[in-house]
């Protein structure tokens, strides 16, 4: 201490007894001393100051983040080790069961029965597998074991058919029938097949000479019904390859393995199968109810009492997926397949007999390692990072070290069981990495899609065809081509057929009884095909998707850098109505929809992103103890209807950023209204378009001028109504094909008439922030007419250009999917990016190599914020839309 002076009050000093304090205070301040806080001995302003803006918001934001962090640590701390326990509880439980199994399998004594030596159909569904049909049943055909091989052209259109007669083959047949799916082409199968057993292949299989006998062994068992054969990935020259080998021989038929011990097979490969016919008959055939039409028949074939059977010597080589999308698309369809067929045969749980035991055990187990650990498993990877960045990273890397320890073993076990060389354990550490990671976004795409209900159409794999015969002791080569036609003689017509409908399953054979068991799985009839195809959509106008696109990136840069001179570089909001007014007006062109089906489909796809937003937006809000009164008046909670129906503007807190993130609500008010006015305003146009083209120009100006004073409640929707009218009647135009018919001279002084007359006026009436004709209602209307109508009359003719950039082109598909979202979300993301930027400042690091004081870096750290809201919200617009969730959509192949 110092007399006089100033004293610091310390923490612990604070802490004191108040008697202490009481005493110690005045006899210090009788010395002269005198008591102050740092800031004031300093003469510095004081901390406890109020902050409003940007800080406030930005503070309330840390301290939210800090106690939701609180909270959700030991959450997830319990959710990480549930899933470590279920990982090692997998990893443990497979090798322990594998090695059962092989001791049983491998035993002198072990036998199926007889052998089995009465022929087999042999049943192979193709649909333009052009690629690698030949292959496939040359490989059948060399069969050790007596076959018939019936081949199922599911309205293929390059020439499968052709090719399998091309080759002569005796006991091969072909049969033909429109395109109805995997499941209807095995029915019509089975339907032609002459015998009891039948093997069921995929038309890009090989088999080995022994593998047809080798599967066909355990039907000596009477109550076997099905037998599932072991697959190989063949292509392993490549990384992707490789990891999908490494996942076929550890987490399926090594999981097989231990289902089989269990009596609880989940499914039987499609690609290697084998079913009794009989057992077939007893469960009404196979179903397209799934898209896992294999998983659906295993399952009901053990609610039917039959016993389902692993026969790990019988070899089929598939040929695996050779990029990531088609990897993404197959596993897609297997995860949502299997949720499909878990869901349908959920009731085995309740139901007795070997039903009940599939169903207590098999469906259990799927449920606990296919679908819960994937979906927990993130976790691991999650608290990977932050160990590394917050923990001691020797420690975190130790651990997870460990547990990669523990893959490993598991892995050269289930290889050394299959009799696979080792060396390919260098992949495994880059699979978990990397390759995990997208099967945990496949499952989680598939569970949102079977939550929300949304129908998932079928996808063909495009096959390369690098398979060729192999022999009996090593996988199939990749370089050698079958002495092949490169392109067969096309067919007589008299030797063409096509099927419509398989006949019947015959009656079957005596079998041995069946006890029954509760709630048996019904049996279905073929569906008939259709008359004729679906008609395909036209494809998307790229341009119109483009100037979309770009529109979209001038509204997130006219936010965050503040230019004005942007609105008359690039009107985007004249841009976003006047296409959003010509596919109204597509729409409601329609035959098969009526107006009021259009409107309610228009407001189905608007306003369930809205709400979600609205969701967020007002939760946060009331987080922060806002309530819709709390300025005063009867009508606060009800004002919330426009949350739900934004026909005027919502309400918000009285802050910064609430009023920031609001603000942009006024494009999809406007929108709403005019898709509203649509089925008139399209009435009237086409009677009169020009006219009315005008009159909402004029109507413009009078909002302007204030000729006619508006009510305060309608002024704000009114005047967005009339200043963006004629640019949404431009989108009529634009469908009805008069921009295009209007002569260019014409268009040119009509364009620079209005441009200039806009120009003029918004010049002569600068506001506070310049020249921005989104304060200049009546500037606005002329200069965005001129403008689009310019872009839709002088457009390019064609669209390569954009095709030949693949990022540009993803980029413009992504950006017209997530429209909504984008528009929506991109102020958060702008405020949230002013928030991250904030903390950055305190980090000197951070502080010394980034510009942070840039509006440029707020520009690009918005994207990646906006991207997260693409991934977590975006689905919505898809079940508001009724199709299938996509994470991120991207341009369809062959585009």
């Amino acid at each position: 201490m110092e007399a006089p002076g100033a004293v610091e009050a310390r923490p612990r000093q604070r802490a004191r007894p108040r008697v202490a304090l009481d005493r110690i205070v005045p006899e210090l301040r009788s010395r002269g001393y005198r008591f102050a806080t740092v800031t004031g001995a300093m003469g510095a302003d004081s901390a406890q100051h109020e902050v409003h803006g940007t800080q406030l918001w930005s503070g309330r934001v840390f301290v939210a983040a800090v106690t939701v962090a609180d909270r959700l640590v030991p959450v997830l701390a319990v959710s990480l080790a549930v899933v470590g326990a279920l990982v090692l509880a997998r990893l443990s439980l497979m090798p322990l069961f594998a090695r059962r199994h092989a001791r049983v399998r491998g035993s002198p004594d072990f036998s199926w029965g007889r052998e089995v030596t009465e022929p087999v159909s042999v049943v192979i569904p193709a649909y333009n597998e052009r690629a690698c049909i030949a292959q496939t049943v040359l490989s059948v055909a060399r069969s050790t074991h007596p076959v018939e091989i019936v081949v199922v052209d599911d309205g293929s259109t390059d020439g499968t058919a052709g090719i399998v007669r091309s080759l002569g083959l005796p006991g091969v047949r072909v049969v033909e029938q429109v395109n109805r799916g995997k499941a209807a082409a095995l029915n019509t199968g089975v339907a032609y097949a002459s015998h009891e057993l039948i093997v069921m292949m995929d038309g890009d299989t090989i088999f080995e000479p022994t593998t047809v006998h080798r599967l066909v062994q355990p039907f000596a068992r009477p109550r076997v019904g099905a037998v599932a054969g072991n697959t190989k990935v063949a292509d392993r020259r490549r990384l992707l390859g490789t990891w999908q080998h490494l996942e076929y021989v550890m987490g399926l038929n090594l999981d097989r393995r231990m289902y089989d011990l269990l009596r609880c097979i989940p499914t039987v490969p499609g690609a290697v199968g084998a079913f009794r016919r009989t057992a077939l008959w007893h469960t009404g055939g196979m179903s397209d109810d799934t898209l896992a039409e294999d998983t659906d028949i295993t399952m009901a074939l053990h609610r039917a009492g039959w016993d389902v059977v692993y026969e790990e010597g019988a070899r089929g080589w598939t040929e695996a997926p050779a990029t990531v999308a088609q990897l993404w698309w197959q596993r897609y369809r297997w995860s949502y397949g299997t949720l499909q067929a878990m869901w349908k045969h959920r009731h085995a749980v309740v139901e007795r007999g070997h039903a009940g035991h599939f169903g207590r055990y098999g469906l259990a187990l799927v449920a606990l390692f296919t679908v819960l650990t994937p979906l927990l498993a993130p976790l691991i990877d999650l608290f990977l990072l932050y160990g590394l960045l917050f923990q001691d990273p020797v420690r975190t890397l130790l651990a997870w070290g460990g547990l990669l320890a523990v893959h490993m073993l598991c892995a050269a076990y289930a290889l050394r069981l299959d009799g696979e060389k080792l060396r390919v354990l260098w992949a495994l550490p880059l699979q978990q990495i990397a390759y995990r990671q997208l099967l945990y976004l496949v499952l989680l795409q598939s569970c949102v899609t079977a939550v929300t209900g949304a129908r998932l159409r079928w996808h063909k794999l495009r096959r390369i065809g690098r398979l060729s015969v192999p022999p009996a002791s090593r996988p199939p080569t990749l370089s050698v081509r079958s002495a092949l036609p490169a392109q067969p003689a096309p067919l007589p017509v008299s030797e063409q057929r096509t099927v419509t409908a398989p006949r019947p399953l015959p009656v079957p054979r005596p079998s041995p009884p069946l006890r029954p068991v509760p709630g048996p799985v019904p049996r279905r009839p073929l569906p008939a095909p259709p008359a004729q195809p679906p008609p395909k959509k036209g494809p998307r106008d790229l341009y119109l998707d483009l100037l979309r696109a770009l529109a979209l990136v001038r509204v997130v840069a006219y936010h965050a850098f503040n230019w004005a001179w942007l609105t008359l570089a690039f009107p985007a909001m004249g841009v976003m109505f006047t296409l959003a007014g010509s596919l109204m007006a597509r729409s409601l062109d329609r035959r098969d929809r009526s107006a009021a089906a259009v409107l309610r489909a228009r407001m189905r796809r608007l306003l369930p992103p809205l709400w979600a937003f609205a969701v967020c937006v007002v939760g946060v809000m009331f987080w922060q103890g806002w309530t819709p009164d709390e300025e005063g008046g009867s009508g606060g909670w009800a004002e919330l209807v426009w949350w739900i129906v934004p026909l005027d503007t919502p309400p918000g807190a009285d802050s910064e950023w609430a009023r920031q993130v609001v603000a942009p609500l006024w494009y999809i008010r406007a929108y709403l209204l005019l898709v509203l006015l649509s089925p008139l305003l399209l009435r009237l146009f086409r009677r009169r378009p020009w006219a009315c083209v005008t009159g909402f120009l004029l109507l413009a100006a009078v909002v302007q001028t204030g000729l006619v004073p508006l009510p305060a409640r309608v002024e704000a929707p009114v005047t967005d109504l009339v200043v963006f009218g004629a640019c949404w009647l431009l989108g009529f135009a634009h469908r009805d094909g008069l921009v295009g018919r209007l002569p260019a001279r014409r268009v040119l002084a009509l364009t620079g008439l209005t441009m200039a007359a806009g120009g003029w006026f918004a010049f002569t009436h600068p506001t506070d922030e310049g020249y921005d004709l989104g304060e200049i209602p009546f500037a606005q209307a002329l200069w965005s007419f001129g403008f689009v109508l310019l872009l839709m009359r002088f457009r390019p003719r064609g669209d390569r250009w954009v095709r030949r950039f693949r990022p540009v082109h993803a980029s413009v598909v992504l950006l017209n999917a997530r429209a909504v979202t984008v528009y929506l979300w991109h102020e958060v993301a702008l405020v949230l990016g002013v928030v991250l930027i904030d903390r950055a400042w305190r980090v000197d690091v951070l502080e010394r190599f980034l510009p942070l004081g840039a509006d440029w870096f707020l520009f690009l750290l918005a994207w990646p914020l906006i991207g997260a809201a693409v991934l977590l919200i975006d689905w919505v617009e898809d079940v508001a839309a009724r199709r299938g969730p996509r994470l991120w959509p991207r341009p369809a192949p062959g585009t």
